[in-house]
Parts: C-alpha cells; sequence; structure tokens
C-alpha cells in the first residue's frame, strides 16, 4: 500500500478548512439565521407603529415604588425607581395590559395615575411609551448585534487559521523524517477519540498522530514507513499536508 504521499503541497485554504473553516460557515449561517429573525421580528413592530399609530391613555393598576442604585460607578447614588402595570383599551375595544420598569423618576406613581400610550391600529399589543422608542432600540440593536457578530466570527475565524498557518509552517519547516506506522494505543481511542487517526514513531521521539482522521481504505498499515516533517514541538504527516515548499532533509 502507499505511505499516502501526495504529490503537491496542501493550500492554506484546505488546511484551514479541515481545522474548523467548515464550522465556521455552519457558524456564521445559523448566527445570520437568528439575527434576520430577531431584526424581522423587532423591526417588523418598529415599522408597524412608524407607519400609523394611535394615541390613548393607560391607567396604571399595580404600582412598586422603591429606591435603588442610579448607576454603577457610584453605588450610594440612590434613586426613586417604580414597576408599574397598566391597562389601555383600543379602539377595536381590546384591553391590552403592560407592564414597565421606570428606572428614575422624580415621584412615586400611584394606582389610578394615567398617562399617553401609542398602540399600532392593527396590532394593540404592538406599543410604546414614546413616540418613536421602538425605532430607536431597532437601530441601536442592529449596530449592537452588527458589531457583536462581526467580532464573534473574526475571532472564530482566526482560531483555525492560526492553527493552519502553524502547521503549514511545520511542513515547510521541519525536518523531513521517515517513521514507521504504529497502532493507536487503547487510552486514545477510549478516550481521546484518536482511533481514526494515523499513528506512528519516530526512533527517540514521542509517538505522534495525524492531525485529521484519516479513513481506512486510506490509511497506510501498521509497520509501513512513512514521511513525516518534524517541527520543534509537533510533526505532521505528508500524506495530509502534500511535500514541503522547502525541503529540510536528515
Amino acid at each position: 500500500m502507499s505511505d499516502g504521499t501526495q504529490a503537491k503541497p496542501t493550500s492554506l485554504a484546505k488546511v484551514f478548512w479541515n481545522c474548523g473553516g467548515k464550522r465556521l460557515l455552519w457558524i456564521t449561517g445559523i448566527a445570520a439565521c437568528l439575527f434576520g429573525a430577531t431584526f424581522a421580528v423587532t423591526g417588523g413592530q418598529a415599522e408597524e407603529l412608524a407607519e400609523g399609530s394611535v394615541q390613548t391613555i393607560a391607567t396604571i393598576t399595580k404600582a412598586e415604588n422603591y429606591t435603588g442604585s442610579g448607576n454603577s460607578i457610584d453605588p450610594d447614588d440612590y434613586v426613586r425607581k417604580a414597576n408599574i402595570t397598566f391597562t389601555f383599551t383600543a379602539a377595536n375595544g381590546e384591553i391590552v395590559k403592560g407592564t414597565k420598569n421606570l428606572p428614575n423618576i422624580d415621584r412615586d406613581r400611584a394606582v389610578g395615575e394615567t398617562f399617553p400610550v401609542w398602540y399600532a391600529a392593527a396590532s394593540p399589543e404592538n406599543y410604546e411609551l414614546a413616540v418613536g422608542h421602538k425605532e430607536r432600540n431597532t437601530s441601536a440593536l442592529h449596530w449592537i448585534a452588527g458589531v457583536f457578530a462581526s467580532l464573534a466570527i473574526a475571532v472564530a475565524a482566526l482560531m483555525p487559521w492560526s492553527e493552519a498557518r502553524a502547521l503549514i509552517a511545520v511542513r515547510d519547516s521541519g525536518m523531513r523524517l521517515s517513521a514507521t506506522v504504529i497502532e493507536p494505543t487503547r487510552n486514545q481511542i477510549n478516550h481521546h477519540d484518536l482511533g481514526e487517526h494515523l499513528h506512528w514513531k519516530y526512533e527517540g521521539m514521542e509517538p505522534d498522530h495525524s492531525r485529521f482522521p484519516v479513513p481506512a481504505i486510506a490509511r497506510p498499515t501498521v509497520g509501513e514507513t512513512i514521511t513525516i516533517y518534524q517541527g520543534r514541538s509537533s510533526a505532521v504527516w505528508e500524506g495530509e499536508f502534500g511535500p514541503a515548499l522547502r525541503l529540510k532533509r536528515r
């Protein structure tokens, strides 16, 4: 059987893909779907209110007044706060119940007090306590989500990209050696999920294994000689990464 030697060096892009690039593609797709669904809901509510809202009067049915810290910088800076429950009646007769936390108020709130509220004519449960509030929140959410999504994708891409570059560097700068294929240990199979990897031994060095699983049909058999590239702390198999661009022979 052949030792799996490749005629051409494996590209950085392919190694990146094998190191987790395909996982990144799935993560990006799922994130895009989740963000898209969130934006569709929040953006749709804001748009519905912007197209035509109805003003009416809401009445407080429950008020819980308390004092709390006004900010995280000065925990001794106490302000008045309130949790209120309120109801209003839409033009179609539907009674809508809502709750609101008032984080910084000048006086306590009481049951029976009234205040204006704006709701979407077609969907009274879609309301806001200040004109344009949902539109402003949706815009801010889009920006924040976009920034965090970009950072998350960048970090997720950097890890497999760095790993791929390191493996290519081992191939291109490591010592070209001939190693012998060995059986994986029971511990490697049962506890490290390395049963499908190719394992080898070079005299005077610790046993090592391929970076990725190798199909049985393409895996050299125990006792065969294979070509590896040994770096300072790790080695790669030529069958996975192809020949080095600059060979160092021993």
